[in-house]
């Protein structure tokens, strides 16, 4: 007994001073344990320079807080989509899909709301953050996928797939088989929804940019590799603050632990030189593809001079390519809204997928040298109206040009057969 009071008091005395935190859980709050602290030599190094483990385990928590704090906004704000956008938008349809037998193999589709008129849209391929870890989910790019279909740029894909992490077998090569399978599986919801499988976009944050740029080189990769002889291939590939050079990540401890346990460490954080070349999109350039690195300037998950470094390689392979700065922001932006990092990646997809839309609005960018006339617009009512309807009326006349197009080719097998009865005549 006089043991155990020792301990108790010392335990109270610390907690007090501050040099031991014990985490208090009250009785009418249900714990979320998805978000439970990993260990920081498993996961969530520094970007760059290591620095000390108390760092880590400073850095790794204020990653668990945002995060969380990312899940609480689209709580609040994902449910109902009057909070967020005007109501003059139609609101989207969301259905629940799987691409394989693995409950992680699956994933949830966007369709734009309104009148369809038997277009059939593109599609916009979300791929989720957080280090390949089955402690994060694709919850993360619910909002995102919210807006990119409340603002009718196309119908929204966005996936699950296998994670490395305890008692998962996510990872080398699973996670780029799913990655894989969920984009050759496009043409099946084809056939089920109204996507056109011409016109596919890949967007990925974090970890989820690395796994977006190495689905648009499978091409590339050797015969029996994970993902080789592609089914669809990216278009766009918009990278938000994306591990793009795998190799760098795991020379520097960029993440800690994550990329050796992503690649299956075979002990003493030593990976397979193969499992590092078949996944790292730096060593599988060039692409058919059109590459967008967008980069937060003030990102301590990722450094900076990995985007800028990629963009510069692809383009010396022969890949187009752009690398953009995002002003004043950190690593999170991408997924909160009224956010210039968020404003980047709509602009990205908008201006791809429909380049005759918002002209004066780019050129303002271009005169200003920023992104504040965009979010202005963007999030300004009028402007998404404006901008919906415009978008609209453009895919309209693409779709009236397409028909003149067969309507003229039919005129035209028309003469020539009727040309052809009169010569044989």
């Amino acid at each position: 007994l006089t043991l155990l009071g020792t301990i108790t008091t010392t335990r109270v005395f610390l907690c007090r001073s501050g040099l031991c935190r014990v985490p208090s859980t009250p009785t009418s709050t249900r714990v979320d344990t998805s978000t439970h602290v990993v260990h920081p030599r498993r996961m969530f190094g520094t970007a760059g320079d290591l620095g000390s483990r108390s760092g880590q385990r400073r850095r790794q928590l204020k990653w668990t807080v945002r995060v969380e704090e990312q899940r609480q906004e689209q709580e609040e704000e994902g449910t109902d989509l009057s909070l967020q956008l005007p109501s003059g938008l139609p609101r989207p349809s969301r259905f629940q899909f799987s691409y394989g037998p693995h409950p992680d193999q699956c994933g949830d589709l966007y369709l734009p709301g309104g009148k369809q008129d038997g277009r059939r849209w593109p599609v916009i391929v979300l791929i989720h953050g957080g280090f390949w870890s089955n402690k994060y989910g694709r919850d993360l790019m619910g909002l995102m996928a919210t807006e990119i279909a409340s603002a009718r740029y196309g119908a929204v894909l966005n996936i699950e797939f296998r994670r490395a992490g305890h008692g998962s077998d996510g990872g080398f090569p699973n996670t780029l088989l799913d990655i894989a399978a969920a984009m050759d599986h496009i043409p099946t919801l084809g056939n089920a929804y109204p996507l056109d499988p011409t016109r596919v976009v890949a967007v990925g944050h974090s970890s989820g940019g690395h796994l977006a740029l190495w689905s648009s080189m499978r091409a590339n990769l050797p015969s029996g590799a994970p993902g080789a002889n592609p089914i669809i291939t990216p278009s766009l590939v918009v990278s938000q603050s994306g591990v793009c050079d795998l190799k760098y990540a795991y020379e520097k401890f960029v993440g800690g632990y994550a990329v050796p346990l992503f690649l299956g460490s075979t002990g003493g954080g030593r990976v397979d030189p193969m499992h590092l070349m078949m996944s790292d999109p730096s060593q599988l350039l060039p692409t058919p593809s059109k590459l967008v690195l967008l980069h937060s300037e003030h990102d301590q998950a990722i450094p900076i001079s990995m985007s800028q470094d990629f963009a510069s390689l692809a383009r010396d392979k022969g890949t187009d390519a752009t690398f953009t700065i995002i002003p004043g922001e950190d690593h999170f932006a991408f997924l909160s809204q009224r956010t210039r990092a968020f404003a980047g990646t709509m602009n990205s997809i908008q201006s791809f997928l429909y380049p005759e839309v918002g002209e004066d609005l780019r050129r303002g960018l271009e005169e200003q040298s920023n992104l504040n006339a965009f979010i202005e617009a963007t999030h300004n009512p009028r402007g998404i109206r404006s901008s919906t309807k415009a978008m609209t009326n453009a895919f309209d006349r693409q779709q009236e040009t397409r028909k003149n197009d067969n309507s003229n080719r039919n005129n035209d097998d028309d003469d020539d057969n009727t040309n052809d009865n009169s010569t044989r005549e």
